[in-house]
């Protein structure tokens, strides 16, 4: 039987611009340390580490995406999420929400940021409108990133 949830999901993630991309990601990694943060006072560490990961995997997809000939800002970038992962790695391995809750506020930051930034080059790169939704062709080299490989 097929889930009516992971289906949507897939065709949000399909039919996303390149800044829409960014900003699920973000927010994705964002809900996760929440989740992961949420379980530790009842013990589920089972749950607190499949989420920290997951958070991990989506700043290392991040990592991966810029696109460093871009210059300082992808460099600078790069550098965020080394130390993000490595916090991650940490808060894992302690189990301490404090450092899930420096993450979360670093990663809030940047998610605001980027939005702004969208929002300000234009009503062409509106990340506003729903994935599917009319927007404009090809990748972005918005802060040297390159969601599309």
């Amino acid at each position: 039987m097929k889930n009516p949830i992971r289906e949507y999901r897939e065709v949000q993630i399909q039919t996303a611009s390149q800044e829409q991309l960014i900003l699920m990601m973000y927010a994705h990694a964002i809900k996760s340390i929440q989740t992961a943060r949420e379980a530790m006072p009842g013990k589920k560490y089972d749950v607190v580490s499949n989420h920290i990961i997951k958070a991990q995997d989506i700043v290392t997809e991040l990592m991966v995406s810029l696109k460093m000939e871009a210059g300082p800002i992808a460099q600078n970038l790069y550098r965020i999420y080394d130390y993000v992962n490595r916090r991650l790695i940490e808060a894992n391995m302690k189990k301490n929400p404090q450092i899930l809750d420096e993450i979360e506020k670093m990663l809030s930051t940047l998610h605001q940021t980027w939005e702004e930034m969208f929002k300000k080059l234009g009503p062409a790169r509106d990340v506003s409108a729903e994935p599917g939704q009319a927007q404009p062709p090809g990748p972005t080299d918005a802060g040297g990133f390159s969601v599309s490989g």
